[in-house]
């Protein structure tokens, strides 16, 4: 381990797969071939010749690139989220509280629809169902969560 550390401080300029595998073979004991690997990185810097390790160019990234990245990327998130919030979450939440409002507002006598397509009259009302009466003079009992629209106008 003290050699592979001793290597990478002699050759800067080696790519981290090259790191791995120098690592690799100074574990299997095998000195020589890794310090053949370290002088072809050497000769490739004074003499231009690649050895097979990658570009060992002493180009860097810029210093601040990493932290303008991950702030557009987080901007882009952001509104990302307020779009979904405007046209998906905004909606739906208003849409609910406009159904929770109708459910909550059935007086007996109003004329209703279920979301299976019941049409009726309300004839009783119970804490989460309602007794309807169809045109034939049948009632059945129907939860307060299936009625879909009241068609009855108010004068509130």
């Amino acid at each position: 381990m003290l050699r592979f550390v001793a290597l990478a401080v002699i050759i800067p300029e080696v790519h981290r797969e090259d790191e791995i595998n120098l690592a690799l073979l100074i574990m299997e004991g095998s000195t020589e071939l890794t310090q053949s690997i370290a002088d072809g990185a050497n000769t490739t810097e004074s003499t231009g010749v690649d050895s097979g390790l990658g570009d060992t160019s002493s180009t860097a990234a810029p210093a601040g690139g990493g932290l303008q990245s991950t702030l557009m990327m987080v901007g882009w998130v952001a509104v990302f989220g307020a779009v979904m919030y405007l046209f998906i979450f905004r909606p739906q939440k208003k849409k609910q509280k406009k159904e929770e409002a109708l459910r909550k507002n059935v007086q007996v006598g109003d004329e209703i629809v279920t979301i299976g397509g019941l049409y009726g009259r309300v004839v009783s009302l119970k804490e989460d169902s309602v007794v309807i009466e169809s045109v034939d003079h049948s009632k059945s009992r129907v939860a307060k969560w299936a009625i879909q629209a009241n068609n009855t106008i108010h004068d509130d």
